[in-house]
């Protein structure tokens, strides 16, 4: 019988050749690691991932060595445990200018909502994980973030069904400190009859944000792409 999942890494040259073999990054200890996300920082790697079984699974940070994939740092638990459990999933890591930015969201627990947290190159949280959606009700549900740094503040995506709540996902953004404090409310981006949901969000050459999502307005999921502006602060 196949053991638990693990989480692994193999370089390949920009050729597309491998370089040397697999390198198993995680010990899951009899549950299952999954969903991994990567980003390099200035002297690390940083790794958010979730680990877990169906009903419960939480998200965990660590660093590695940039050489040669070794642990830099502890493991760090990372997605808050309430009392009914957690399923914090959907974890995604960024380099934000001297930290690393890691957002999930909660699929059990109320809120179910988006978090986020930072953590150094060391392993050292800096800001513990932070509610990001809002409201979050015990009714509304807000999921599959994605997020793009910008130095001190990090612009956050997600969709969420805070104008109908028991009913579709539109998408939302919302701006953050580099400590998570909000500088804003939520934006609604997408108004559909149907869900918008699962964005990827990157910078165009003049500083504009576009963002790729699925959208389900036809009535089958459809992938749709919009943008939204820079704007000069006064």
């Amino acid at each position: 019988m196949a053991g638990p999942f693990q989480i692994r890494a193999q370089r390949v040259s920009v050729d597309g050749e491998l370089l040397g073999d697999n390198v198993t990054l995680t010990t899951p200890g009899g549950q299952e690691d999954e969903s991994p996300s990567l980003a390099s920082g200035p002297q690390s790697i940083g790794l958010a991932f979730t680990n877990g079984v169906a009903a419960n699974s939480v998200v965990r940070f660590k660093t590695l060595e940039q050489s040669t994939l070794e642990d830099r740092s502890d493991l760090v638990e990372l997605s808050p445990i309430g009392p009914d459990g957690v399923k914090a999933v959907y974890p995604r890591v960024v380099w934000n200018e001297d930290r690393y930015l890691i957002t999930w969201f909660e699929q059990k627990q109320s809120p179910r909502a988006v978090y986020a947290a930072t953590v150094d190159e060391d392993g050292n949280v800096l800001t513990p994980a932070t509610r990001i959606s809002d409201p979050s009700d015990g009714v509304t549900i807000a999921r599959t973030p994605t997020v793009l740094p910008l130095g001190d503040r990090a612009l956050f995506i997600y969709a969420h069904n805070r104008d109908d709540p028991q009913g579709r996902h539109e998408l939302y953004s919302r701006m953050m400190t580099a400590d998570l404090q909000p500088m804003g409310p939520e934006l609604r981006l997408t108004d559909a009859p149907q869900d918008s949901v699962s964005p990827i969000a990157t910078f165009g050459p003049e500083g504009n944000v576009a963002i790729l999502f699925r959208d389900d307005r036809l009535g089958a999921p459809h992938v749709w792409l919009t943008r939204l502006g820079c704007v000069a602060a006064p």
